[in-house]
């Protein structure tokens, strides 16, 4: 009961010091108690009285209390716990967590779970993973989470589906065609308003992590350049270092001097971008392909009418399609050791991982992909489950589920009985798009050098990536940026990636 205690003090602090939301069940005798933190996206969602939330904890003799912190500040958040050792049992740690110096080293320290030599013993668990994806998410090697499921052609653009067809304009299939669609947008009045109030493409670039969403990933890999990083004549290249990166920004430029790309795209947070683009002032925004349901349900709010799509795949010059892979999730379920919110003992380890196998079985995944008969879905005739949907479109299971799945084990897509034309539509186009994936050849390498110096290494290509959209620099001016970004430490980044490398295929 001591333990108990400490946990309850320890949570109400949290409360009080970081603003936390917080979701949890009273104590029920005999059951596992479960402390998760993890991040929030909107303020929209079912606290601690959610029937499906219960569910879960019945079915796996659970209780279970969720803390949840506002995404924007989410990884500030996550290191000040960890530095005042004040995590809870479960993090859920995003790729912005894992880039973290400071939580990089707490993991080399010791102070989270390596989950090597427990997986296999939780079979739903480590099947509905899969090796692939358990291989995938290691750091230095071991395996420190429960890798977070998602869509390896992940990374899109959608755009203003009724705008195209109102000016005339077909799918764009090459960059031409996509300028010259996006130069509609911004001029020929797609919002038919009479204003010259749109723009072509909004995006951010306020990050270094944005650039798996800002477009500069997706548009350098269909164009023949490495997604992130290649092995390459025996070393390892970086994307920003190829003809195909500075190809694709000289069209972002271009779009910045003609007006095209708003000009706040090197300030404004993806949040932001979101808002500008539902408003109704852009035809279309880089981002994830799955967040296009979302924005469907968003934009409509402010024009009934509108119609979203999924930017078709765009040629290359050797007219094929090359599409930029995910490593197939995004962020770890983490155990944490430490202060009295931790994990302590191999025996609390497995009663949490036996929590998650539940998760993975199939009653469990029924639970997480359909929730509550007659709350989120009814049987059809035919004996399949139907989700419930609202008057605007969305399903009653994602306005009542959807904030907690951050933490529960979900595959990335699952086709459904009575799934949305857009639905159908979108996941057809994931999977056409598996049969061209490039893959990042850096994923699961560690680099030395770039843990310590990450943030300011970054940081030269990014600034001289804005500057060169912006005018600032000619091209020259940009490689001089490389220049020092290779003085600076990515000379040895790129040995040590190399060697990682080697090491890791045997060469």
């Amino acid at each position: 009961m001591r333990r108990i205690y400490y946990v309850i003090i320890i949570t109400i602090l949290l409360l009080i010091l970081t603003g936390c939301d917080h979701i949890t069940e009273q104590e029920t005798s005999e059951r596992q108690s479960i402390t998760i933190l993890q991040e929030k996206f909107s303020d929209d969602f079912e606290g601690a009285d959610n029937q499906w939330l219960k569910a879960v904890q019945e079915l796996t003799d659970v209780n279970l209390t969720i803390d949840f912190i506002p995404t924007l500040i989410y990884t500030d958040e996550v290191n000040s716990l960890l530095f005042h050792n004040k995590l809870p049992m479960v993090v859920v740690a995003n790729e912005n967590v894992l880039e973290s110096v400071l939580f990089i080293s707490n993991v080399e320290n010791n102070d989270f779970w390596v989950l090597d030599d427990y997986i296999e013993e939780f079979p739903n668990l480590f099947q509905f993973i899969g090796e692939e994806k358990w291989e995938n998410c290691k750091i230095s090697g071991h395996i420190y989470g429960i890798p977070r499921l998602r869509i390896l052609p992940r990374n899109a653009a959608c755009y203003r589906l009724d705008w195209a067809e109102k000016l005339g304009i077909d799918p764009p299939q090459t960059l031409d065609e996509l300028y010259d669609m996006l130069y509609a947008f911004t001029y020929d009045d797609p919002d038919g308003n009479g204003i010259a109030d749109t723009f072509g493409l909004i995006t951010s670039w306020s990050s270094w992590n944005h650039r798996s969403w800002n477009g500069i990933q997706t548009l350098t890999t269909a164009l023949g350049g490495p997604n992130g990083w290649c092995y390459e004549n025996g070393t390892m290249v970086p994307d920003f270092a190829a003809d195909e990166y500075m190809q694709t920004l000289n069209f972002f430029r271009k779009l910045y001097a003609d007006g095209i790309l708003t000009d706040n795209f090197a300030v404004i947070n993806s949040l932001q971008k979101s808002e500008l683009f539902v408003s109704g002032k852009g035809g279309m925004t880089f981002g994830v392909i799955d967040d296009i349901f979302i924005l469907q349900r968003q934009v409509c709010e402010n024009d009934p009418e509108a119609r979203l799509g999924v930017l078709p795949l765009i040629y290359s010059e050797e007219d094929k399609w090359l599409v930029n892979a995910t490593q197939g999730y995004n962020g770890l379920i983490m155990f944490n050791k430490s202060g009295d919110g931790g994990i302590h003992t191999e025996e609390e380890l497995k009663r949490v991982l036996q929590y998650y196998d539940t998760l993975c079985s199939g009653e469990g995944q029924e639970l997480i992909n359909y929730g509550l008969e007659g709350a989120h879905h009814i049987i059809d005739s035919t004996g399949k489950k139907q989700l419930l949907y609202d008057d605007i479109g969305e399903s009653t299971f994602s306005k009542s589920v959807g904030a907690y799945l951050q933490s529960f084990p979900v595959n990335a897509y699952v086709r459904r009985a009575g799934d949305t034309l857009l639905q159908n539509e979108v996941y057809d186009e994931i999977e056409k798009r598996m049969n061209y994936l490039v893959m990042d050849d850096s994923g699961g390498l560690v680099s030395a050098t770039y843990k310590v110096n990450s943030s300011s290494l970054n940081d030269i290509i990014r600034n001289a990536s804005i500057r060169f959209i912006l005018g600032e620099i000619t091209e020259n001016g940009y490689y001089q940026k490389y220049e020092e970004w290779l003085e600076n430490g990515g000379a040895e980044i790129i040995t040590e990636y190399t060697e990682a490398y080697n090491d890791k295929n045997g060469k």
